[in-house]
């Protein structure tokens, strides 16, 4: 919905305001080719697409190696590469170093437990992520890079050594972070898992429950003469 939403505002934006239109100074045939490229690629940075298209270009990419000549001349080949490269840097925030990253993910973060607040409201499911009493972050970060974000560079950087050596070892070291992280969010979680146990075994919790603490009898009630 969104990206549908996004392309569409881009060509309203080039329709309603003439000095912003950048296609204004070519001809009508590359008008159209223009504007297909653009709706499929932003398209394509939809998630839902996202593992057919890591395939896709994985295959051209065992096909075509890194020969620009070769990318040229095969039917699909470019407009994969561009579609994949613009869902790349829409998901390129743990290639980016550290210190960087947790900013932009601090923000994304208050962004999901917004929405998720605002759907409890309505009275709406929460959406996977948004709900701030449940969410492990550390995991879901984890996740999102192993099996997301590290995929799809991984491919871009058997053809740019550049992306290899800048980005990869960016979301390597991210990875590395996060799982750390993740650790030390299990094991808060497995402490806090233990001191809950312990609070409902405890004698005070017994009495509080009408329960009494085991291998003391009840007294007797005083018998009417």
């Amino acid at each position: 919905v969104l990206e549908n939403y996004h392309i569409a505002s881009a060509f309203k934006l080039l329709n309603d305001c003439p000095e912003a239109n950048l296609l204004d100074v070519v001809s009508q045939d590359e008008r159209v080719m223009l504007r297909k490229e653009m709706v499929d690629s932003v398209l394509a940075t939809d998630m839902s697409h996202h593992f057919r298209g890591v395939e896709n270009l994985k295959n051209f990419v065992e096909k075509l190696d890194r020969d620009p000549a070769d990318w040229d001349e095969e039917p699909g080949a470019k407009s994969q590469l561009q579609m994949m490269l613009l869902h790349a840097a829409d998901i390129s925030n743990p290639g980016k170093p550290i210190n960087l990253s947790d900013t932009w993910t601090d923000l994304l973060r208050q962004e999901f437990y917004s929405q998720g607040d605002l759907e409890i409201d309505l009275g709406l499911p929460v959406s996977p992520m948004c709900d701030r009493s449940v969410t492990k972050f550390a995991g879901s970060q984890v996740g999102f890079i192993q099996f997301i974000v590290k995929p799809t560079w991984d491919v871009l950087a058997t053809i740019s050594p550049t992306v290899e050596a800048v980005v990869s070892s960016e979301v390597a070291t991210n990875l590395k972070i996060w799982k750390e992280r993740k650790v030390q969010e299990d094991n808060e979680e497995n402490k806090v898992a233990v001191t809950l146990a312990l609070a409902e075994t405890s004698p005070a919790h017994d009495r509080e429950g009408g329960r009494r603490p085991s291998g003391r009898a009840a007294p007797e009630d005083d018998e009417e003469d």
